[in-house]
């Protein structure tokens, strides 16, 4: 028996037309056919469930509109219900949109399953301040200088934020924050400061602090020294 065509599929499952014994023999043994009438029995049933959403009635002439269009009878809503066989013209336009709701249903049911698969994320880990300290000019420094810094940790990273405020670096020169460690009189460079006198460091993940209790920042000139000149704002770290 040859497939059946999927408006005679679609009204099985509409329940608009009886399964003779040819078309059930033919869904028992066709497992494509027998899937379709599956899935439009089961968007039929969730549409059943989900029952009408309550709507304003038009007027007069848009349902004369509407019937004109699907070739039904003019009689508006509320008017007497005169039993009718759907037109073939009707039927296709159920056939169609019944299809468009099964894939609909499917979209959803794939956004569902996606959500619950892979589409909760972790809430990224918060940033806390561990530590701080205020910068003053030293002796060498110039007149008025100051700035602030804070140690931030986000997860398994650690940031040294600085801003300062301070005359700009002299020509050819610019700033360079350090950690210093006091007992030891080690220093470690962590980067120059911007032009705004701002910087933000992200200390590497191996760097141990321990002992590194002095922020220093130091006015350097591009000569090629590596070495610590002289220093223009330093402050203690405190948590």
């Amino acid at each position: 028996m040859p497939h059946p065509d999927r408006e005679r599929l679609t009204l099985v499952a509409l329940g608009e037309q009886p399964v003779v014994d040819a078309l059930s023999a033919h869904l028992d043994q066709c497992a494509q056919c027998r899937s379709e009438v599956t899935a439009m029995r089961d968007t039929v049933a969730l549409a059943r469930e989900a029952g009408p959403a309550p709507l304003e009635a038009p007027p007069d002439h848009v349902w004369s509109s509407i019937a004109a269009e699907l070739a039904l009878e003019a009689d508006p809503p509320g008017s007497p219900v005169r039993p009718a066989r759907p037109s073939r013209r009707r039927r296709g336009l159920v056939v169609g949109a019944l299809a468009a709701a099964a894939a609909l249903v499917a979209a959803v049911a794939i956004a569902v399953a996606g959500a619950f698969t892979g589409g909760f994320t972790e809430d990224p880990p918060a940033t806390r301040q561990i530590a701080s300290a205020s910068l003053s000019a030293v002796a060498a420094g110039p007149p008025g200088a100051t700035g602030q810094v804070s140690v931030v940790e986000t997860g398994d990273e650690r940031r040294i934020e600085v801003s300062a405020t301070m005359p700009p670096p002299p020509e050819q020169g610019y700033y360079e924050v350090w950690l210093l460690d006091e007992r030891t009189d080690s220093m470690i460079a962590i980067g120059a400061l911007g032009e705004n006198g701002h910087g933000t460091f992200t200390m590497p993940a191996g760097l141990d602090m321990t002992g590194y209790s002095v922020v220093d920042v130091s006015a350097e000139r591009y000569d090629g020294d590596p070495a610590h000149a002289s220093s223009v704002l330093r402050g203690a770290l405190t948590s």
